[in-house]
């Protein structure tokens, strides 16, 4: 007969078993598990005092994102799901975590609200572009604006803006032009040069321009040097002009 007795013996042999499987869970290869929510969205999903962490919305994994009730977050990459996201380290932006193609590398509050079209590295910066950061950026190798093939240091496809540029090089500044043992060709020379290659001795010719572009420094420097040039011609046409008005005084 089943008394009392025996199902207290039966409930302490279950309770038994149970405690001592207590430190280890078991669960289904299928489905998700939450900590502290219900309906967990993902693999393994914690909520606790507004924050909850989760890999994401997408089909495919890898990216752990931490949410706040702010909607401030940090994420670690990479999705290649349903929405193709791409986030290496998304640390905190002012307004949403948004689910589109945001090619994250390293971003660090940037305050604008669509990062959809984000892509590269910003640090506190209030702008949609690819490197702005508020301190001295060092980069081994070149820097392409608008151009994914820069032949230079820093090269810009477009337009460029500045309040002031300086321009150093090798060439030496011409006041060598006004030495007494400088040479200046005779304007008649100038002339047959000007009507061989059509364009000023030393200044290159449109051609060459258009195959290498202008060098800014080079250019002025040979630019003042012209202007110096034609001054001595001018200082040269002055003495013979006083010259002949004495003869007609005369």
């Amino acid at each position: 007969m089943f008394t009392n007795k025996n199902a207290i013996l039966v409930g302490l042999l279950l309770l038994g078993g149970l405690s001592a499987n207590g430190q280890s869970n078991v669960f289904p290869a299928s489905g998700n598990v939450g900590v502290g929510i219900t309906n967990p969205t993902s693999l393994f999903h914690i909520k606790r005092g507004g924050a909850v962490a989760y890999p994401s919305t997408t089909e495919k994994g890898n990216i752990v994102q931490f949410l706040q009730a702010d909607n401030n977050a940090l994420e670690i990459g990479v999705a290649n799901g349903i929405n193709s996201r791409k986030a290496w380290l998304l640390a905190r932006h002012a307004t949403t975590v948004q689910y589109g193609q945001y090619y994250a590398t390293l971003h660090l509050q940037p305050t604008f609200d669509d990062v959809t079209q984000y892509r590269g590295v910003a640090i506190g910066y209030p702008a949609d572009a690819h490197v702005p950061v508020g301190v001295t950026l060092a980069v081994a190798g070149k820097v392409g604006i608008g151009t994914s093939n820069p032949q230079a240091k820093l090269a810009v496809d477009g337009n460029i803006l500045a309040k002031e540029i300086k321009v150093t090089n090798n060439i030496a500044v011409p006041d060598y032009v006004f030495e007494p043992d400088y040479h200046l060709s005779s304007l008649s020379d100038v002339e047959a040069y000007v009507k061989e290659h059509k364009h000023l001795p030393e200044i290159p010719s449109a051609k060459d321009i258009d195959r290498d572009g202008l060098d800014l420094g080079e250019m002025n420097l040979l630019l003042l040097k012209k202007v110096e040039e034609l001054t001595l011609y001018l200082i040269e046409q002055q003495k013979e002009i006083n010259s002949l008005k004495r003869e007609v005084k005369k």
